[in-house]
């Protein structure tokens, strides 16, 4: 019986901790979280402050929100990730290998809604839930160990919830901005291609079954009409984007 139970808290009891302490926690406590490791990844990355600047207008230009900051980092690998401060990083390999703005519009999507629906502050909690509970059940405050420890959310895996449901939030903001949503399916093939290589990029390491996503993205869009209007300022701002120096990595 005791196995039993340890086994239904993992299952259920852990979620719904994770859900009930992310929920009484203030978003300040999100925004002291991300800038720790936005700091941090700014001291030691190399960000193109040329891209950086496009990526902000093309990220503007999506309308998806006014409060994110975007930066582009000089990588050799296909990586992208949102903090919990309302900024999301985009490894340069991303815009080499990205072939349309509705492709690279739906990564900035499925990464934002990570932010507005704080997967990041859940996927924390969840790795420290035993801590937080004990925390809960003696009155006290959790803020501190969320941000003491922030920089163990550069390594933990989303869940195929969290990631399910970023998809279907980025391809609402495709439909919603007028964006071919076709561009969410176009990046999970892209992918689902990457990762059928020898290694598995950074990305793809933490953004797990691809293909299971394409199916579900597919099965979202069957009965869509595709609203899709053309943006010549979002092409001509991803054609700056896609056109590269020879960096030394």
């Amino acid at each position: 019986m005791a196995v039993w139970g340890s086994i239904y808290f993992y299952i259920d009891g852990v979620p719904a901790v994770t859900n009930f302490v992310v929920e009484r926690t203030p978003t300040s406590v999100d925004k002291a979280v991300g800038r720790e490791l936005r700091r941090e990844i700014l001291r030691s990355a190399s960000i193109d402050e040329e891209k950086t600047e496009l990526l902000t207008e093309f990220y503007a230009e999506l309308g998806y929100d006014t409060n994110t900051k975007v930066y582009v980092v000089r990588a050799n690998e296909f990586n992208a990730f949102a903090l919990p401060d309302n900024s999301i990083f985009v490894f340069d390999q991303v815009l080499k290998e990205v072939k349309s703005y509705p492709e690279l519009a739906a990564l900035l999507g499925h990464e934002y809604i990570h932010i507005k629906n704080r997967h990041g502050m859940k996927t924390l909690a969840h790795s420290l839930s035993r801590e937080l509970l004990t925390a809960i059940l003696s009155g006290g405050d959790n803020s501190d160990k969320f941000v003491s420890n922030a920089n163990k959310l550069l390594t933990l895996k989303n869940s195929r919830d969290f990631e399910t449901e970023a998809d279907k939030g980025g391809l609402d903001f495709l439909f919603q901005n007028h964006i071919d949503f076709n561009g969410m399916t176009e990046l999970i093939k892209r992918m689902v291609k990457i990762s059928a290589g020898e290694s598995v990029p950074a990305y793809l390491s933490t953004h797990p079954d691809s293909e299971d996503r394409l199916e579900t993205i597919e099965e979202e869009i069957k009965d869509k009409q595709n609203n899709y209007v053309h943006s010549d300022k979002l092409d001509n701002l991803f054609q700056q984007l896609t056109i590269f120096n020879n960096y030394n990595y």
